[in-house]
């Protein structure tokens, strides 16, 4: 099982045709009312939690900001919801730009090349995604999230000692981070380092037992060194963990085929 980042962004099924946002279902719920902040940081923030929830209303939102003169925040809000509607190639190219044009400070800048980074991630082109995220990285150095996300890319491209050069720093800068031990024993094991895979899954679990994936690779890590009874336990742990998740869907892939071959 190769590696794919969870929850990075829960990207909302949302249509949109030729630049126009398509009508709402008329059978689905009729949604709250959208309100407005006058003050622009609190608009921001208010347009951002919408684009994660409703982001065909954020659209609309900052269309209408932009209109008014909103700047860098109303186009970066309405970046953000593209990649809630699924547009992500849009997103990703709009926020490479806003962020080249923008005379921000680095960190926001950065912010915007991470949000296009995701984007590219979210359309199938880590490469787009790792020179977001360098570029990123250039800003605003020694960022474990953004380490942690460039990994992320090396690993879609299957560059395992490269995801694993990122995550020894992100782990270093940031050593209670469980995500990152998770990854790392994941690349670690595509490398065929079963012992530092181990290591790694061990260490994620004790930082936090609750994670499903953690125990997802733990399970992956004992298969690959024989240990058929300790990986049904780590795949079955995912289950009671987090039935619904994308961990445990591939727990349970994993288990019926340990089965079969039992």
């Amino acid at each position: 099982m190769g590696w794919v980042r969870r929850g990075m962004l829960a990207a909302v099924a949302t249509t949109m045709i030729g630049g126009s946002v398509c009508a709402a279902d008329k059978t689905a719920p009729i949604a709250p009312p959208v309100t407005t902040p006058s003050d622009p940081a609190q608009r921001y923030a208010a347009c951002m939690q919408l684009a994660k929830r409703r982001p065909t209303d954020a659209w609309e939102m900052a269309l209408t900001w932009m209109g008014e003169g909103g700047g860098e925040p109303a186009e970066d809000c309405g970046d953000v919801a593209l990649i809630g509607l699924k547009q992500y190639k849009e997103a990703a190219r709009r926020l490479e730009e806003l962020a080249t044009a923008s005379h921000n400070e680095p960190q926001i800048r950065a912010g915007m090349l991470a949000q296009a980074g995701q984007a590219w991630i979210l359309d199938g082109d880590p490469s787009r995604a790792y020179a977001d995220q360098t570029a990123a990285l250039k800003l605003t150095p020694a960022q474990p999230d953004l380490l942690i996300d460039r990994a992320e890319s090396s690993a879609l491209g299957h560059s395992w000692q490269d995801a694993v050069v990122d995550l020894d720093q992100a782990i270093g800068l940031a050593p209670n981070r469980a995500d990152a031990y998770t990854y790392r024993a994941a690349a670690k094991r595509e490398l065929s380092d079963l012992k530092g895979a181990a290591a790694d899954a061990t260490q994620a679990l004790a930082l936090d037992p609750n994670s499903p994936d953690a125990w997802l690779e733990d399970g992956n890590v004992k298969r690959l060194a024989g240990d058929k009874t300790g990986a049904h336990k780590s795949w079955t742990q995912v289950l009671r963990l987090a039935p619904q998740s994308p961990a445990a869907d591939d727990a349970r892939l994993n288990l019926e085929k340990l089965d079969v071959k039992q």
